[in-house]
């Protein structure tokens, strides 16, 4: 065991950089692994500084880099950038809310930046490849219908739906890996004893006010679009409908589990409700909305 704390310290410097390492490694044969890749690398930037988080960042691209190219050594470094985000925000005391915020837009320039970086170095369509087998995926799917003409009209609609809403999912996609990466190395770096802003209890997630007009404006951007001829913000409008959509139902839910808890309902019963409720998105839409305007949780105090 070491004798004092500097050398537990460059012991756990020297494990979470081979932590590091092992991720991007096992990365190559499963790409989700990349996404925890993150995760130690929070920490040494947390705990070690930056100048050590952007060193092993370089080192493990470099490391794949030497064998798979010049291409992947910045795909890897794209995506450990998540991992240096968190760690500096942490540093940096950043509110909960705010370090979410900065690593969900750090995830997202990453995504981009990598189909960038990729349709450059490779030549290849990350989003024309998903598409595609999307589209083999649903047709296989569909493909022993009777009407096989109205189905593959349908499915032709669908995917330039999909496609048109791309960035938005992807946004979503963002927002959910920073939000796990987050929780694991908050998790890990509380188990260290340090102050890291957390989670509030779901029943009490609510979003500030002003992101309403965010909804607002994915309604209405299509009625200005067709009085005006500006069909080029209906794909802005659909983005941005379906994120904050996304984002009521979430705080919809989270009102309803706040009354499913003041209620005394049974955790299992109440995640059922709570599912049930959420196949229906308009409705956890609307409580989320109204929330917004009314505080809900407070009518239980009068």
């Amino acid at each position: 065991m070491p004798s004092n704390s500097g050398e537990e310290m460059i012991t756990e410097r020297f494990q979470l950089i081979i932590l590091t390492f092992m991720a991007v490694l096992f990365g190559i044969f499963f790409s989700t692994a990349w996404f925890l890749a993150p995760v130690p690398l929070a920490l040494i930037v947390a705990r070690h500084q930056l100048r050590t988080g952007i060193l092993t960042a370089l080192g493990a691209g470099a490391l794949v880099g030497l064998f798979l190219g010049p291409g992947i050594l910045i795909q890897v470094i794209l995506v450990l950038s998540v991992g240096i985000a968190i760690g500096e925000a942490v540093r940096d005391k950043l509110s909960f809310g705010q370090i979410l915020t900065v690593t969900t837009g750090v995830t997202y320039l990453a995504f981009v930046l990598l189909y960038v970086v990729t349709e450059r170095l490779a030549q290849v369509d990350l989003m024309e490849e998903w598409m595609e087998a999307l589209s083999n995926q649903l047709t296989a799917l569909f493909s022993a219908s009777a009407d096989s003409a109205g189905v593959a009209q349908e499915l032709s609609l669908l995917l330039s739906q999909i496609r048109m809403m791309l960035p938005g999912w992807f946004f979503l996609l963002a927002a959910m890996i920073s939000t796990v990466d987050y929780w694991i190395a908050g998790r890990w770096m509380k188990r260290l004893d340090m102050k890291v802003p957390w989670f509030p209890s779901f029943s009490h997630w609510r979003f500030p006010w002003y992101y309403s007009w965010g909804y607002i404006a994915g309604i209405g951007l299509p009625i200005v679009a067709r009085l005006w001829n500006l069909h080029f913000l209906l794909p802005v409008a659909a983005n941005l409908e379906l994120v904050f959509s996304f984002l009521y139902v979430v705080q919809g839910l989270a009102v309803i589990w706040f009354y499913m808890g003041f209620w005394h309902v049974p955790k299992v019963p109440a995640i059922i409700i709570c599912l049930l409720i959420s196949l229906y998105a308009p409705l956890p839409i609307f409580i989320g909305l109204l929330d917004v305007w009314f505080n809900l949780r407070r009518l239980k105090q009068a």
